[in-house]
Parts: C-alpha cells; structure tokens; sequence
C-alpha cells in the first residue's frame, strides 16, 4: 500500500512540476474617457517568435491583472475589451527582469474602422462557463469517417464503455441532445454512433436544469448530466449518412443503414439495423420517468412516481449486457422543426423493434447464518425475446416575448416472453439441504402512456414569473406465467426426506396512473434576491391484481391458491406547499429552500375487505451553493432531503413464490424513510499547460430506512424476506472521484490520473439478528496517450483497484485486490490502410470463497479505405482473439456472497463494407 501511494505521489509531482516558470507581467486597465475599470476586458500574451499563445488572464472589478508561470522571452502583450481598440505591447521576460508592470493602460473607444489584426494561436481545448464545460472539437484528432464517440473518447473526463454508456468522471451522462434539442429521445448511441465527429463544433458538458428552473432561474433540485452537441454552421444544411454490411463466422452479422437531412430549421432522420454482434446501441429497456417527458421536466419527489418493479422474478427488461447470445432487429425515424420565424419547435420520434437473446449462467452463492454457512450452486438457461413500439412528441409555441407552451406526449406498447430453466443445490456445513429443480415461463404485455405540459409567464418587472405544469401518466401491464419447480428436502439425510412440488399457472394485472400538478410564482425581492412559491397538487392511484391457480385432476389451473393470491388497491392524494429563496451575483449562487407534502393513503385490500387509511407529512429541504473562484475554475455544493413513501410491492401483505425457496411478503405497516444527500465538485481548467482537474463527492445517509428481514430455514434452506423499518441505525454511502488531466507539450503526451473510491453501509435483519454490511472500493488509474496526425494514435490505460466486503454476521471477509488494463493502437499504413487493435485484462483476486478471476480479451483489425474521400471502406474484424470471453459478475450485499459466469460472445471474424456518404451546402462560419 506504500509503494501505491509513493507511485501516485511521485506521478502527481513529476506532472506538476513539469515545466515550472516564474515570469509576471501586471498591470492595470481603464477607460480612456472616464478613467474607470473596464469590466469583461481580456488580456492575452503571445510568444513573440510565433505569436503562439501562451496564456491569459482576466482583470478584476477595479481593471488589475496579473499573468503568472511565465519562462524567459520575449512576448505580445494583447489587451481586447468589446467595443475598443485592441491594445498590442511588446516586452522581453529575461534572467534580470523577470517580471514586468506595465502600468495604467488606457483603451480607446472604437469610432473608426481599424485594420484586421491576425495573431496565430492555438486553438483553445477547454473553456468552463459557470456550470458548463465546453470542450472546442478543433482541438482533437478527428479522422475522416470519425463519429462522435471517437471524438468523446478524446475528451479528458469522459469515459465510454464497450456498449456506448458515457460518463463524466464516475457519473452517468443521462440525455445527449444535439444543439439543444432532442434527437432520437432515449438512445445516446444514436447521437454518438450516428453524427460524424467533423460536423461537430462544440461538446458542452452540464447538469440540465428542469425547465422551470431554467425560466425561473432558481435551482429546484431537479438535473440530469446532459452532453450537447453543438453542429458547425455549415454542417447544418445537408444530407450525411452511411450505409455497413458486415457478414462473420459462427452465423455473426451487424447491418446498418442510416439517413439524415438537415436544413438550417429541420431534421430528418431514419436508420435500421439488424446485428447479432451486441453492439447494436439498442436501449428497449429505458425507463419512462413519470412527469419526465422530453425536454418537459418535473421534480420528481418520490411522492408521485409509483417505484419498483413487477416481483416477476426473471423478467427480461430488454437491456443487453454482454450476457448470452442476442440478435436485434431495430429501426426509427427523426423528426424536428422550427416554425414561424423560430416561435414553434416540433420533435418527433418513432422507434420499433425486437430483441432475442439466450444463453447459460453457473452461479454460487454464499448464503451465512448465525448457526453456520449455506453454500449454492445452479445452472440457468435462458432465453428472452421483446418487441418494442414507441412514438413521442414535444411541441413549443412562443406566444408572445412573455408566455410559452411546451407540451409533450408519448406512447410505448411492449411484449416480454422469457422462460428460465434451473437446476439448483443447498449445502449447510457439507450435509445436503435441497436439489431444486425449476422452470418460469413468463409473457407480458405492457402499454404506458405519458402526458406533461409547461405554461410559462414572465411579466413587465425583471424576474417575476409564473409558471405552471401539469402530467398525467398511465401504466398498464398484463402479466402470464407458468411456475413448475420440484424441491426434493434432506434435512441432513443422504435420501430426500420430503419432496414438495408446485405447478401453478400465474396472472398479474397492474395498472397505475398518476396526476400531478404545480404552480410557481417568482417574485424579485431585491437586485440579487428573489423568492419563488410554489403548490402541487397530485394523485397517485395504483391497483394489483395477482393469482395464482394450482392444476386440478382434469389437467386444468382451476384450482385458486389463496397464499399467493391478492387483489389491492392504493389511492394518494398529495397537496405540497413549497418556497425557495435565491441570492444570485456575478460569482455567488444561493439558494435555500423546502417542500411540505401532505399525503392521504389510502389501502384497500378488496379479498379480505380490509381498508387501511394514513396520512404521512414529508419535508423536502434543499440548499445549493456555487461558487465561481476564476473565470475557468468553480466551486458547486448541493444538499437535498427526500423522503421515500414504501412502494406497492413491498407494502402488500401477500407470499410471492416464484422462487419456492425464497419467498417475498409485504408489509403494509410501513413507514417513509428519509434519505439526506450532499454534493459537492470542484472543477479547474488551466489553458496554456492543458492541465484540468475535476473533483466530486457525494455522500448519503438514510434514516428510518426499510430493509429486508429475512428467516432462513436450517433444516429445508428455504428463505421468507419482509420489509421492516430500521430506527437504530443510519444506512450511508459515499462516493469520490479525482481526476487530474495534463498535457506534456515536450513529448506530446497526454496524461490523465484518476482516484476514486466508495463505500457504504447497509444493515439487514438474518433470523431475529442484525446484520451489518460494508462494501467498499478504492480504485487508481493512470492513463497516456500520443497521437500523431495520420500516423498514429496511442491510448494506455492501468490502474489496481481494491475491493472490500465485509459482513458483521460473517466471519472473515472477502476483500480483493485487482487490476484493470486497457489499451488501444491505431497505426496508418501505407496505400489507405490501417491497423486497430485494442486489449482488455481483468483479474480479481482470490477471497476466502472464491478463486481468482481473470480475463484477457483482445481484439484487431484491419481496414482499408478507398476513393480520394475515404468514404468507402471495407475491414476485417477478429473479435476476441484469445477466446477467454465470459460475462463475470461477483456482488456481496448482507449475508449473501453470489458469483455468476455467463456465457457470451467470443471469437469470431467478421468482413464488412461500409460507405459514408456527405453533400452539404457551403455556409460561411459564424
């Protein structure tokens, strides 16, 4: 551990020192005229040899400016305010003078046309404006043919995974928009495997605010890390696209056909694919967040959207993870436009599709009780299929300079079939407990219809607003299955003491529907304060049916079983009250605020004819603070208070039994817990060394949480798990992320050091004894990088990460050491051709329980383009050339330790052809 953080202080010291200068020019800037500070000026210093630049500075509120970490030379001292005459200095930095106060400089007001002054410089990578980090696509290396993604994976921060999943230093980015609007709605890839990268102008990097708080500028709590791409001028009036057929060994085939037309207020878009590769960029399984919908926003606050998932154990949600097998089929079409004279925006979006996948997973787990440790074993195949439809909609009108309407609505029908095949055993302290053997077969069909709209109102004085939202959403699903297990039971024998069978035939209907709505007024109390109220009003209505029908003597399920039958219904009825008060000035942003929420709930239980009436009052606190220390460096901190109301599947007092060995029952007596956020990140940017540092922290604690309280059987192995609520402990997570990037200008290598870790702290009842869990990880990586324009690219990316488990009732502890290795080489060869190869090594170490894992996956091809475009271009793709691929999952949570392998894609080649095809009209860049 020593040597580790040795390693990473001397990494820190060589990088930081690199280059260290002591030059200093200051100085003073006013009007001439007035003899006055000019505010927004910028003063910019060039080397005088190449007019290189080589740094800047903004002067503060009284027009004083000072440029540091200057070497000896001789340099242009620029001076550029808006609406004045540049002013240009020469001076020379040397071993007697190393610093220079030029004194009082006055500007003139521009009243005649001056000649064009042009100064060479290199093109500035990174600016960071308030909460926004703008990254400038001239700066990177961008091929012909290179997608966005390709330019992301350049950008220091970013990272991408081999599905397309982007985040920003730990965090998930969640919307990609291009210039602002939506395109395709819920698939980034879509935007990153779909725009080519020299279209781009910018990547803008924020937390999108709801689109109240955007009006009303007060922060409500509600953001979504948000990527925007920002197209260049003449990239905005044609049509682009490209059209792959690949064809591959063991029956593995990706086709592609994309379209898009844009003109300066529209875009067309359509695509198609079919593939069996995986990387298909297929998100069937997206949510769809209740009062989220478009560029429509609400806060969500737990009290509307009704949580949690189906208690169809095995339920396929669409989302393919490296697991199995898959084959896709996938198409959509894009459209939006700007009407009358930019007042009316439109955006539409229709998506269909169908998605198989199958495989087998080997599992073992590690179940520990206060009497000893059950050891399980299984073997699962699969396999899935869903259809998916989806149409959605935004559409805003403009009525006036003051009053806009936004309105949003969509529509998804969805269709599940899964069916799972297991063979499982239990083993307590070497004696067999149960072989199980069991089979789900499951069919859904689901239709979720979702409505939101915004009114928005400013008024004559400057801040006061008004604005209102309304969303209703509608979720229908039918659910079918078949449950066959057959458990033969030991207890301690070596002959089955008893064997219990369960053959049920399943239905499950839910329905769920929300309302809610808000009204917000602004009111400006002074210049930099304001105060906005707010009311809501919403319902929240949920209904499950579910039952279960044992097989009669005829053959039939006609025989009802009330263990596992219900019929519920959960009505709310919301009314929030709500104020936030916000300081704003040029650097300073605060704002503290709170919600009441008055819930009436309403249970009716309509087997039993049992009603259950509450009333629950929550508190929503909020405080937010940032901080602009420098023009390129802020200071952002965040606190939030939610409470959670209990979900309607772990408020129903019914057995779910679709694992007979692990039973699920509700609890209808409990009670919201409350969960306490902050956040806070500390962003830098220094241009001239390219150096940026990024810092984030989140931490979390839960009170009055709900956890599982679980009874395991000694004898049978069998598991019943309710929810309770915990009063004498507090569950808490935290999460920190370091990332330090910098260029070494000598050796054009690109350095990036990242340093995260996490952990938390869960707590679980195991047979009447608390339990308390503690996972943890600490992971360090360092990453180069070289490039060389049509020569070659390098990235080298190593790091060793440690993993700790630990659980109060178990003895011992599970924790690893590990290593992650990525690295990635393209070459340019002679004639248009070109080598790519990337590698992959994994290795977890061995714990007390497990065997160490490891994984090696590397892959290469090679490519050739034609035509004087490069636009057509045919390749040869060996995938997984050591053949070692197998999905690899470890998870430990309370008294459980499970450890899966699954099968997936492995080595295969792959001959594709692809032609990109681009005709764009010439407009003048702005």
């Amino acid at each position: 551990m020593k040597i580790f953080y040795s390693f990473l202080l001397f990494c820190s010291f060589a990088i930081s020192s690199f280059g260290q200068n002591n030059g200093l020019i200051k100085g003073r800037v006013i009007d001439t005229a007035i003899k006055q500070a000019i505010l927004n000026s910028t003063v910019t210093v060039f080397r005088a040899k190449d007019s290189l630049l080589q740094a800047f500075s903004y002067p503060d509120k009284f027009g004083a400016f000072t440029v540091s970490n200057l070497p000896q030379g001789q340099y242009f001292l620029m001076i550029t305010a808006k609406n004045y005459v540049d002013h240009i200095v020469l001076l020379e930095l040397n071993s007697n003078s190393m610093q220079k106060d030029v004194g009082q400089i006055s500007l003139l007001l521009k009243t005649t046309f001056l000649n064009e002054v042009l100064i060479k410089g290199k093109v500035k990578s990174i600016k960071i404006n308030g909460d926004t980090t703008e990254y400038n696509a001239k700066a990177y290396v961008i091929q012909p043919n290179d997608k966005v993604e390709d330019l992301l994976k350049q950008l220091p921060g970013i990272q991408i995974d081999e599905n397309g999943n982007i985040s920003a230093n730990g965090q998930k980015i969640n919307k990609i928009l291009v210039d602002g609007e939506e395109f395709f709605g819920d698939d980034p890839t879509l935007v990153t495997r779909n725009i080519r990268a020299d279209m781009v102008s910018k990547i803008q990097l924020y937390d999108k605010k709801s689109d109240q708080a955007t009006f009303t500028g007060i922060d409500d709590g509600s953001k979504k890390k948000t990527l925007n791409v920002k197209l260049k001028e003449d990239k905005k009036n044609g049509t682009f696209g490209k059209v792959n057929v690949g064809i591959g060994s063991h029956d593995i085939y990706s086709n592609q056909g994309i379209y898009n037309r844009f003109k300066s207020n529209e875009k067309y878009s359509a695509y198609v694919t079919a593939a069996s590769d995986g990387k298909t960029g297929l998100k069937f399984g997206d949510s769809n967040n209740i009062g989220a919908l478009g560029n429509v926003q609400i806060a969500e606050d737990g009290l509307i959207t009704t949580t949690g998932d189906n208690n169809v154990l095995d339920s396929f949600n669409g989302m393919y993870d490296n697991r199995g097998l898959p084959e896709a089929i996938n198409g959509g079409a894009h459209f939006d436009k700007k009407m009358g004279n930019g007042n009316q925006t439109i955006n539409a979006n229709f998506k269909i599709g169908s998605f198989d996948v199958s495989g087998s997973t080997n599992t073992s787990t590690l179940v520990t009780l206060p009497v000893g440790a059950i050891n399980g074993s299984s073997f699962q195949k699969f396999s899935n299929e869903l259809s998916r439809q989806k149409l959605d909609g935004t559409y805003q009108i403009k009525f006036d300079g003051a009053t806009t309407l936004k309105v949003a609505l969509d529509e998804t029908g969805k269709s599940a079939k899964s069916f799972n095949n297991y063979d499982s055993q239990q083993i307590l302290n070497g004696s067999l407990l149960n072989v199980q053997r069991r089979t789900l077969d499951n069919n859904s069909d689901q239709q979720i219809v979702n409505f939101a709209a915004l009114l928005t109102r400013k008024f004559k004085k400057n801040r006061r607003t008004l604005a209102l939202t309304i969303a209703r959403s509608s979720n229908d699903e039918s659910i079918k299955s078949y449950l066959n297990s057959e458990i033969d039971y030991y207890r301690l024998n070596t002959t089955p003491d008893s064997i219990v069978k369960v053959n049920q035939y399943k239905t499950n209907n839910l329905y769920k529907s929300t309302l809610s709505t808000n009204i917000a007024y602004s009111e400006p109390i002074t210049k930099k304060i304001s105060l906005t109220l707010n009311y809501g009003f919403g319902t929240n209505n949920s209904e499950s049916n579910r039952k279960s029908f044992n097989q009669s003597a005829l053959g039939t399920y006609d025989l009802i079983d009330k263990d596992f039958t219900n019929d519920y219904v959960f009505k709310q009825l919301i009314n929030q009250f709500g104020a936030i008060l916000n300081f704003s000035s040029n650097n300073v942003l605060v704002n503290l605020g709170n919600k009441i929420s008055i819930i009436d709930f309403n249970q009716s239980d309509k087997i039993q004819n049992i009603q259950t009436s509450r009333t629950f009052l929550n508190y929503y606190p909020q405080a937010n603070f940032q901080l602009k220390l420098a023009q390129e460096t802020s200071f952002k901190f965040n606190y939030l208070g939610t409470p959670l109301i209990p979900s309607i599947e772990k408020i129903q007092p019914v057995q779910i039994n679709n694992d007979p060995l692990n039973v699920i029952i509700g609890n209808p007596t409990l009670k919201p817990s409350f969960t306490n956020s902050f956040n806070s990140s500390f962003s830098s940017f220094k241009e001239i060394t390219e150096e940026s540092m990024e810092i984030y922290g989140s931490y979390a604690f839960t009170g009055n949480d709900i956890i599982t309280k679980t009874y395991t059987d000694n004898f049978s192995g069998k598991s019943i798990t309710n929810y309770v609520n915990l009063n004498e402990n507090n569950s808490h997570n935290y999460y920190i992320n370091l990332n330090y990037g910098r260029k070494l200008k000598k050796y054009n290598i690109g350095v990036n050091l990242n340093l995260s870790t996490s952990g938390d702290v869960y707590y679980s009842y195991i047979n009447d004894e608390l339990g308390k869990s503690k996972n943890g990880s600490y992971e360090f990586s360092l990453g180069l990088s070289k490039y060389l324009v049509e020569k070659y690219n390098l990235s080298f990316n190593v790091g060793p990460i440690y993993n700790i488990n630990q659980f109060s009732l178990q003895p011992g502890n599970n924790n690893a050491w590990g290593v992650n290795t990525n690295a990635a080489i393209l070459i340019y060869l002679p004639a248009k051709f070109q080598l790519t190869t990337n590698f992959k090594y994994n290795y977890l170490a061995k714990t007390p329980r497990f065997d160490s894992q490891k994984r090696a996956i590397l892959n290469a091809s090679f490519s050739k383009t034609f035509l004087p475009t490069n636009k057509l271009r045919a390749s040869l793709l060996v995938n997984d050339i050591l053949n070692q691929y197998v999905n690899f999952y470890r998870n430990i949570s309370d008294n459980s330790i499970i450890q899966s392998e699954t099968n997936g894609i492995r080595r295969y080649l792959l001959l594709s052809v692809s032609y990109d095809f681009t005709k764009f009209r010439s407009v003048k860049e702005k």
